[in-house]
Protein backbone atom coordinates (compact mmCIF):
# COMPACT_ATOMS: atom_id res chain seq x y z
CA UNK A 1 0.00 0.00 0.00
CA UNK A 2 1.12 3.49 -0.76
CA UNK A 3 0.88 6.68 1.30
CA UNK A 4 -2.57 7.55 -0.05
CA UNK A 5 -4.19 4.20 0.69
CA UNK A 6 -5.23 4.94 4.28
CA UNK A 7 -6.64 8.35 3.38
CA UNK A 8 -8.44 6.76 0.46
CA UNK A 9 -10.00 4.07 2.66
CA UNK A 10 -11.12 6.70 5.18
CA UNK A 11 -12.76 8.74 2.44
CA UNK A 12 -14.39 5.65 0.97
CA UNK A 13 -15.73 4.65 4.42
CA UNK A 14 -17.37 8.07 4.73
CA UNK A 15 -18.98 7.71 1.31
CA UNK A 16 -20.08 4.17 2.08
CA UNK A 17 -21.65 5.26 5.38
CA UNK A 18 -23.50 8.09 3.67
CA UNK A 19 -24.94 5.63 1.15
CA UNK A 20 -25.85 3.19 3.93
CA UNK A 21 -27.72 5.91 5.76
CA UNK A 22 -29.39 7.15 2.61
CA UNK A 23 -30.68 3.73 1.56
CA UNK A 24 -30.97 2.22 5.04
CA UNK A 25 -28.88 -0.63 3.70
CA UNK A 26 -25.79 -2.45 4.85
CA UNK A 27 -24.34 -2.35 1.32
CA UNK A 28 -23.60 1.38 1.00
CA UNK A 29 -21.86 2.21 -2.28
CA UNK A 30 -22.89 -1.14 -3.74
CA UNK A 31 -26.53 -0.30 -3.04
CA UNK A 32 -26.06 3.08 -4.72
CA UNK A 33 -24.70 1.31 -7.80
CA UNK A 34 -27.57 -1.20 -7.68
CA UNK A 35 -30.05 1.69 -7.61
CA UNK A 36 -28.29 3.20 -10.62
CA UNK A 37 -28.54 -0.17 -12.39
CA UNK A 38 -32.33 -0.01 -11.93
CA UNK A 39 -32.51 3.25 -13.87
CA UNK A 40 -29.62 2.58 -16.24
CA UNK A 41 -31.51 3.81 -19.31
CA UNK A 42 -31.95 7.20 -17.63
CA UNK A 43 -28.30 7.15 -16.48
CA UNK A 44 -27.13 6.43 -20.04
CA UNK A 45 -29.08 9.42 -21.34
CA UNK A 46 -26.50 11.85 -19.94
CA UNK A 47 -22.74 11.60 -20.41
CA UNK A 48 -22.03 13.15 -17.01
CA UNK A 49 -24.17 10.51 -15.27
CA UNK A 50 -22.55 7.68 -17.26
CA UNK A 51 -19.15 8.93 -16.15
CA UNK A 52 -20.31 9.14 -12.53
CA UNK A 53 -21.62 5.56 -12.74
CA UNK A 54 -18.48 4.09 -14.31
CA UNK A 55 -16.12 6.03 -12.01
CA UNK A 56 -18.07 4.98 -8.92
CA UNK A 57 -17.84 1.34 -10.04
CA UNK A 58 -14.11 1.80 -10.59
CA UNK A 59 -13.68 3.28 -7.11
CA UNK A 60 -15.57 0.38 -5.54
CA UNK A 61 -13.32 -2.07 -7.40
CA UNK A 62 -10.23 -0.15 -6.28
CA UNK A 63 -11.40 -0.20 -2.67
CA UNK A 64 -12.07 -3.94 -2.85
CA UNK A 65 -8.61 -4.50 -4.33
CA UNK A 66 -6.98 -2.45 -1.58
CA UNK A 67 -8.77 -4.36 1.14
CA UNK A 68 -8.71 -7.90 -0.26
CA UNK A 69 -5.66 -8.21 -2.50
CA UNK A 70 -2.08 -8.04 -1.43
CA UNK A 71 -0.92 -7.15 -4.93
CA UNK A 72 -3.26 -4.31 -5.59
CA UNK A 73 -2.89 -1.23 -7.72
CA UNK A 74 -2.01 1.80 -5.72
CA UNK A 75 -4.53 4.57 -5.36
CA UNK A 76 -3.69 8.17 -6.11
CA UNK A 77 -4.53 11.53 -4.64
CA UNK A 78 -6.94 11.90 -7.59
CA UNK A 79 -8.85 8.83 -6.40
CA UNK A 80 -9.24 10.39 -2.96
CA UNK A 81 -10.45 13.63 -4.55
CA UNK A 82 -12.94 11.69 -6.65
CA UNK A 83 -14.37 9.89 -3.61
CA UNK A 84 -14.70 13.25 -1.83
CA UNK A 85 -16.40 14.67 -4.92
CA UNK A 86 -18.91 11.80 -4.95
CA UNK A 87 -19.53 12.34 -1.24
CA UNK A 88 -20.21 16.05 -1.77
CA UNK A 89 -22.53 15.47 -4.72
CA UNK A 90 -24.60 12.92 -2.83
CA UNK A 91 -24.69 15.06 0.30
CA UNK A 92 -25.87 18.10 -1.70
CA UNK A 93 -28.38 15.91 -3.60
CA UNK A 94 -26.77 16.79 -6.91
CA UNK A 95 -25.91 13.21 -7.83
CA UNK A 96 -27.63 11.36 -10.72
CA UNK A 97 -30.11 9.46 -8.51
CA UNK A 98 -31.15 12.66 -6.73
CA UNK A 99 -31.65 14.38 -10.09
CA UNK A 100 -33.80 11.50 -11.32
CA UNK A 101 -35.89 11.59 -8.12
CA UNK A 102 -36.36 15.34 -8.52
CA UNK A 103 -37.48 14.88 -12.14
CA UNK A 104 -39.94 12.18 -11.08
CA UNK A 105 -41.31 14.43 -8.35
CA UNK A 106 -41.77 17.31 -10.81
CA UNK A 107 -43.47 14.99 -13.28
CA UNK A 108 -45.81 13.71 -10.55
CA UNK A 109 -46.66 17.27 -9.47
CA UNK A 110 -47.35 18.28 -13.05
CA UNK A 111 -49.67 15.33 -13.60
CA UNK A 112 -51.49 16.10 -10.33
CA UNK A 113 -51.95 19.72 -11.38
CA UNK A 114 -53.22 18.61 -14.79
CA UNK A 115 -55.70 16.22 -13.25
CA UNK A 116 -56.76 18.92 -10.76
CA UNK A 117 -57.44 21.44 -13.52
CA UNK A 118 -59.38 18.88 -15.55
CA UNK A 119 -61.45 17.98 -12.47
CA UNK A 120 -62.16 21.70 -11.96
CA UNK A 121 -63.35 21.88 -15.57
CA UNK A 122 -65.53 18.80 -15.02
CA UNK A 123 -66.89 20.32 -11.84
CA UNK A 124 -67.67 23.58 -13.66
CA UNK A 125 -69.43 21.71 -16.46
CA UNK A 126 -71.38 19.59 -14.00
CA UNK A 127 -72.44 22.72 -12.05
CA UNK A 128 -73.41 24.42 -15.30
CA UNK A 129 -75.46 21.43 -16.43
CA UNK A 130 -76.93 21.18 -12.91
CA UNK A 131 -78.22 24.76 -13.15
CA UNK A 132 -79.74 24.07 -16.56
CA UNK A 133 -81.44 20.94 -15.22
CA UNK A 134 -82.74 22.90 -12.23
CA UNK A 135 -84.24 25.60 -14.49
CA UNK A 136 -85.92 22.93 -16.64
CA UNK A 137 -87.20 21.19 -13.51
CA UNK A 138 -88.61 24.50 -12.16
CA UNK A 139 -90.38 25.27 -15.47
CA UNK A 140 -91.94 21.83 -15.53
CA UNK A 141 -92.94 22.20 -11.86
CA UNK A 142 -94.52 25.64 -12.48
CA UNK A 143 -96.34 24.30 -15.56
CA UNK A 144 -97.74 21.41 -13.52
CA UNK A 145 -98.85 23.79 -10.74
CA UNK A 146 -100.54 26.12 -13.29
CA UNK A 147 -102.34 23.18 -14.90
CA UNK A 148 -103.39 21.88 -11.51
CA UNK A 149 -104.72 25.29 -10.44
CA UNK A 150 -106.76 25.64 -13.69
CA UNK A 151 -108.59 22.41 -13.00
CA UNK A 152 -109.46 23.27 -9.39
Amino acid sequence: MNVYALDYLESYKRLDQLCRDMFRSKDGVTEYINQMDRVISRINSKQEWRNFYSRLKYQRRLRNDLVHNTECLDCTEGDIDEIEYFFDLILKQEDPLACIRQQQTLTRHASIQTSDSSSIRREYHSKKSGIVEFIIYMRVFVAIIVLFLRYI
